[in-house]
């Protein structure tokens, strides 16, 4: 992308002018200030020139100093929160250090989560799963502004079913709900209860009905709250 051209404006006026055939959205304005520029809209004024300039200049200078040192700082944290958790994974019940003389308690630990394929676990459990699992059912719908009508829930497919009947009744077309309407199921296992039944045989799970994801997590504190740095 091109950079931004040069306006022919004056500082002293603060009229911000188009440059000649310029595709650029803002122009930039040369100011009082060597080696110093603001953008602006073109063909617009503005009042305090000077004043915008000397209260902007410092403002941004720091800024920008500021972001170019966070985004360094961020790139060189990548490295290092990967170094830890690959020492952490690498040598088993490491969870962290810290130091007295340097102020900082540093921790790393791995997260679990849990995830349940529904349809397999349900053919997993068979009977059981009513007793392990408790089934909510989440419905979005984004219904237009201003459709009033003046028209219990059994189970997921007859909400479904009067929420669509519900929605053509307020004029919509049949075919239009399946771009608003979203259904997600979410389930609530008893994960202990679950355990204990497949340690005693009562019951086994197919493949992929449970997975589990581990990911690692570090997290940083002072000892005490007088930093030496």
């Amino acid at each position: 992308m091109p950079g931004p051209e040069s306006s022919p404006a004056s500082p002293q006026s603060g009229i911000v002018e188009r440059a000649p055939k310029s595709k650029e959205r803002f122009a930039t304005v040369p100011t009082h200030i060597r080696g110093v520029s603001i953008h602006g809209e073109p063909d617009s004024i503005l009042t305090d020139f000077k004043l915008i300039v000397e209260g902007m200049y410092p403002v941004a200078r720091e800024h920008a100093r500021r972001y170019f040192e966070v985004k360094d700082l961020q790139s060189k944290q990548g490295d290092s929160d990967e170094k830890i958790k690959t020492l952490a994974q690498t040598n088993d019940g490491f969870r962290g250090i810290e130091s007295v003389e340097d102020n900082f308690n540093l921790r790393v630990f791995p997260r679990v989560g849990v995830t349940f394929d529904r349809e397999l676990l349900r053919r997993s459990l068979g009977t059981t799963y009513s007793l392990l699992v408790h089934e909510g059912l989440q419905v979005a719908v984004s219904v237009p502004a201003g459709l009033k009508t003046d028209e219990g829930l059994d189970g997921e497919e007859f909400l479904r079913e009067v929420i669509t009947q519900a929605l053509i009744k307020l004029g919509l077309e049949e075919s239009d709900i399946p771009k608003i309407m979203e259904t997600n199921v979410n389930l609530r296992v008893d994960d202990k209860s679950l355990e204990k039944m497949i340690e005693a045989g009562k019951v086994s799970l197919l493949p992929e009905a449970k997975q589990t994801k581990t990911t690692w997590a570090i997290t940083v504190d002072r000892l005490n709250n007088s930093p030496r740095n």
